[in-house]
C-alpha cells in the first residue's frame, strides 16, 4: 500500500519505531515528544494531515495541537470597525471548524489555536512560542515541476525551527 493510500485510510506509513530511527540518524530524540502542531486550512489535503498527526501524537502519547491562521484582508491595526468585525467572524467561525476537527479526531489531549495574520510569519512566531517536536502539513509539492508555484509549506520550511512532516 503506497503512503498517500495509508494516510486516506487512517493509517500512519511509519510507525513511531521507524520515526524514532528516521529521527535519531538526524540527532534528533523522538522520544521525547511533547507536542506536536497539525497546520489546517480545512481542506481535504490538510484532513488527512490532521489526521496523520493524531495519529503519531496517539502513538508516541504527544499532545496535539491544531493550528488554523486566518488571513487578514488589511492590517488589524489600521482596519476599520467593519472590517475588524469581519476578521472577528472568520476567527469565530476558524474556531468552530477546529473544534468540530477535534471531535472528529475522538480522542483527548488535543488543542487548537487560531491566529489572524500573515500565514508564514504566524506559523514561524507560533511554532518558536510554542516549542513543538514537529509540525505537520500538508503539501501538493508534487505540482511543482508543472506549476513552479512556491506553496505556505515551502515557505515555511525555509524558516523552519523545528521538523516539518509534509503529508501528501
Amino acid at each position: 500500500m503506497n503512503r498517500v493510500k495509508c494516510v486516506e485510510a487512517g493509517k500512519a506509513p511509519f510507525s513511531m519505531t521507524q520515526i524514532i530511527a528516521i529521527g535519531s540518524r538526524y540527532g534528533l530524540d523522538c522520544r521525547c515528544m511533547s507536542l506536536i502542531l497539525a497546520a489546517t486550512d480545512f481542506s481535504p489535503l490538510a484532513q488527512r494531515s490532521v489526521d496523520y498527526a493524531g495519529h503519531l501524537a496517539a502513538s508516541s502519547g504527544a499532545e496535539l495541537c491544531l493550528i488554523h491562521i486566518v488571513e487578514p484582508i488589511e492590517n488589524p491595526e489600521t482596519a476599520d470597525e467593519e472590517t475588524r468585525v469581519f476578521h472577528a467572524e472568520l476567527l469565530e467561525k476558524a474556531g468552530l471548524k477546529l473544534a468540530a476537527e477535534i471531535g472528529r479526531l475522538g480522542r483527548s489531549g488535543v488543542t487548537s489555536r487560531v491566529e489572524l495574520g500573515h500565514r508564514v510569519p504566524t506559523l514561524v512566531s507560533l511554532v518558536k512560542d510554542l516549542s513543538p517536536w514537529m509540525l505537520v502539513m500538508g503539501t501538493t509539492l508534487q505540482d511543482w515541476p508543472t506549476t513552479h508555484r512556491v506553496g505556505i509549506g515551502l515557505q515555511f520550511m525555509v524558516q523552519a525551527v523545528c521538523p516539518v512532516l509534509f503529508v501528501p
